[in-house]
């Protein structure tokens, strides 16, 4: 015997799980958490025009930590934040992207390589 199972489904999307409210056996809750979206590393070169965009779902306000001698970071209030300008000085370094919004705080290592 063959038979067919059908069912509808209706998920609700919420800022938290905290903040969603469902009535039982009705609305399935998803939580959408907070990620940054961006690549963790990038490589530029000293004396040369270098620009990275951080950016963070869902729109996030992004700050940092750490810089960069000749580069300068802008949370472009958009979800998200650019670093730019002209590094000085070769090296390695190690920043700090935090993003922070209704869903939480998500922190991401970024790796800038200048050669």
């Amino acid at each position: 015997m063959n038979r067919r199972l059908l069912a509808a489904v209706r998920v609700r999307c919420c800022a938290s799980a905290d903040r969603c409210h469902r009535p039982p056996g009705r609305d399935a809750c998803l939580a959408v958490g907070l990620a940054i979206t961006s690549a963790a590393s990038a490589t530029a070169t000293s004396g040369q025009a270098f620009t990275f965009t951080a950016t963070g779902y869902p729109v996030p306000s992004l700050t940092h930590t750490g810089s960069v001698r000749g580069l300068t970071y802008t949370n472009n209030g958009n979800g998200t934040a650019t670093l730019s300008g002209t590094p000085a000085t070769a090296g390695t370094y190690t920043l700090t992207i935090t993003a922070m919004n209704n869903s939480g705080t998500a922190t991401q290592t970024f790796t800038l390589t200048v050669t």
